[in-house]
């Protein structure tokens, strides 16, 4: 303990009490010494690195200085020992702090690494500008290289959407000969500027909006005779919202309804006469028996568009594509409410996620080229119709990778003389390795395509469509595990440490998910 006014540890009687280099506690009993930069340290705050005693101590070293892994740590001086030797990572997913994604490329399985590189807050205004600053000063703070990011995730805010229009890098689609012109001469002053990665909006936000946003802003008619729609959402919904406001400022309404509470309805007018709050009628709980109905697609698509270590990308699309076709049998029901609210949902997703829906090669090739290269998915989500023009546009796409690996272009390579007296004319001549290698990539897709297994050893088989896989399906279609991180901040922001500065929050929730994901 310290004595507030003299600074002075009662129960060493030490007048220079150390403070824990960490939490900035001065209490020297519950101290140890790292035993490689020698800073005072509370035991909470270390990490046992070996478990042998030497003499009669614990040799002890600190997170900071044996945190050496490449997928658990960031890359920072500030961060690393002095003599640790880090790689760049493979992609990296950034919502309003900064992750990335990685695959272990060197295990068969394929399972997901991720790690947290920093918590960076930015005073002001959230402008466009400041959020690419921001980003481009987190890429250059790591040293890392654009081509090993795979994708960017951000939620759908317009902040963040300007950005990565006006400085992102484009994507290669068809345009009118008029914009190519104006491109080419507006993009001239811009060759040399630093350009973000690619941008991908998360789809759980996307998902959310169409379920909240779009239902409350939807012009539904019904028949002559029938409560109109929009009263009996607003009204059933409010009273459903007054209910919950009081469960969560309440300790004691909350315990009243948790004891009250069961799985059946029979006990729900109950729980309304408990807290006050006016009865729904009949017609508003019929209304939310259908709303919870019309809605369990979306929530089973967003359970899993939020997963983090089981999830790939490959899943986005045909998680979209399922959920249309469960809203499509909802909407043949011809209910009361749970038709119409299912048909205002589906038109919502077609808007949203037009692309995906369109089978868009040009707009949404990762989508698709994660879910083919998925042996869980493959092409099985789209209507036949589409299938071979699917199959061929990966067929492409896993000769191109497997040619820039090896270093040797698919189409033609170098010009030809013919032995003819005539020099005037030169004609092109396939290169025989470059034909060899598209070959053998075609013969590896139909190989692929027909082989029965669904688990991911099976692309050990297949090393050209695991390079495919690992290019797309290595980002994450949603933010929720950087929102998830977020909640560490709650266990670290105690009012001792209102004064930290934004460097210590950094490390301290840096090292709190690391250590989290160790254990």
């Amino acid at each position: 303990m310290l004595n507030s006014n003299t600074r002075i540890c009662t129960t060493c009687t030490s007048p220079t009490p150390t403070q824990c280099s960490l939490c900035e506690i001065h209490d020297r009993k519950q101290k140890v010494v790292c035993s490689i930069c020698e800073k005072h340290y509370h035991r909470p705050c270390l990490k046992k690195t070996n478990p042998k005693l030497k003499s009669t101590t614990i040799d002890w070293s600190c997170m900071i200085c044996t945190t050496t892994s490449t997928t658990s740590h960031p890359i920072n001086s500030n961060f690393a020992g002095p003599t640790q030797q880090l790689n760049l990572p493979r992609g990296i997913k950034i919502g309003h702090i900064n992750v990335r994604d990685l695959l272990s490329t060197t295990k068969k399985d394929l399972m997901r690494e991720s790690a947290v590189l920093t918590v960076q807050r930015f005073m002001g205004t959230h402008d466009a500008e400041k959020i690419t600053d921001t980003l481009l000063n987190i890429v250059q703070r790591f040293q890392l290289q654009k081509e090993k990011i795979t994708a960017i995730v951000t939620d759908n805010g317009a902040n963040f959407v300007k950005a990565f229009k006006e400085y992102g890098t484009p994507l290669d689609t068809d345009e009118d000969d008029d914009e190519i012109e104006r491109e080419e001469i507006s993009s001239l002053a811009f060759d040399l500027l630093p350009s973000l990665p690619t941008h991908v909006r998360c789809a759980s936000h996307t998902l959310s909006l169409c379920a909240t946003t779009d239902i409350e802003k939807a012009n539904i008619v019904t028949p002559r005779g029938i409560e109109n729609f929009k009263v009996v959402f607003r009204s059933a919904i409010g009273k459903c919202n007054a209910l919950w406001n009081l469960a969560s400022r309440s300790n004691k309404t909350a315990e009243e309804i948790k004891e009250l509470c069961g799985v059946a309805l029979d006990k729900f007018e109950r729980l309304f006469l408990l807290v006050k709050v006016e009865c729904p009628t009949s017609t508003e709980v019929e209304f939310l028996e259908e709303y919870v109905k019309a809605m369990q697609p979306v929530a089973y698509a967003l359970d899993k568009l939020q997963g983090e270590k089981t999830f790939y990308f490959g899943y986005f699309a045909p998680v979209i594509f399922q959920t249309r076709k469960r809203l499509e049998s909802l909407i043949l029901e011809k209910t009361r409410f749970s038709s119409k609210i299912a048909a205002v949902l589906k038109k919502s997703i077609e808007t949203r996620f037009k692309n995906i829906c369109e089978l868009n090669l040009q707009k949404c090739a990762p989508e698709l080229f994660s879910a083919i290269s998925f042996p869980f998915i493959k092409y099985t989500w789209v209507p036949e119709e589409t299938r071979e023009r699917l199959k061929k546009a990966f067929i492409d796409e896993a000769k191109q990778i497997r040619s820039t690996i090896l270093g040797v272009a698919t189409s033609t390579i170098g010009t030809k003389v013919p032995s003819t007296d005539d020099k005037f004319f030169k004609f092109e001549e396939p290169d025989p390795n470059s034909q060899v290698i598209s070959n053998d990539v075609e013969l590896e897709c139909i190989k692929y395509f027909q082989d029965p297994s669904v688990e991911l050893g099976c692309l050990d088989c297949y090393p050209s469509i695991r390079k495919v896989f690992e290019k797309y399906n290595t980002a994450l279609a949603s933010s929720a595990p950087v929102e998830r991180a977020f909640s560490y901040g709650g266990l670290l922001l105690t009012p001792k440490r209102a004064t930290l500065s934004d460097e210590m929050i950094d490390k301290l929730v840096v090292l709190k998910v690391s250590y989290g994901k160790s254990n």
